[in-house]
């Protein structure tokens, strides 16, 4: 299962068209992106990540989840409170590397998860204030 990024290279940082140097944080009309909420995003890979191979299941809807600071596999993740990876972000949402490493922190909800047919969690995630 690959990611779902536009297709595009330029959904990687460091890419030509990704904006200066690699994306950019700003958004149209000045507005920093790294200050928005990233909205609710169905994560990738949960059936191969930490958690689901340690409990068989996905958490729970209402769990507290946050993004985790270092790569995992060179991917940004999503992790429980107790630092078990859950999913990954699809590349999308790469501009994230740059707004962490200028000190934004982002954290979120769990707001729908199952395990029919195939393992799915849905995320709602925010910069912390």
């Amino acid at each position: 299962m690959g990611s779902t990024g536009t297709g595009r290279f330029s959904d990687y940082p460091g890419s030509r068209g990704s904006g200066s140097g690699g994306g950019s944080s700003q958004g149209g009309e000045g507005q920093n992106q790294c200050e928005k909420a990233a909205g609710n995003i169905l994560l990738e890979e949960v059936a191969i990540c930490d958690y689901f191979s340690a409990h068989k299941t996905v958490p729970p809807v209402g769990d507290t989840v946050r993004l985790r600071e270092q790569l995992f596999d060179g991917r940004l993740a999503i992790e429980t409170e107790s630092s078990e990876v859950i999913g990954f972000l699809p590349t999308r949402y790469n501009y994230l590397r740059q707004c962490i490493e200028q000190g934004y922190e982002y954290a979120g909800t769990i707001i729908s998860s199952t395990t029919t047919n195939l393992p799915s969690v849905k995320i709602d995630l925010a910069p912390r204030l």
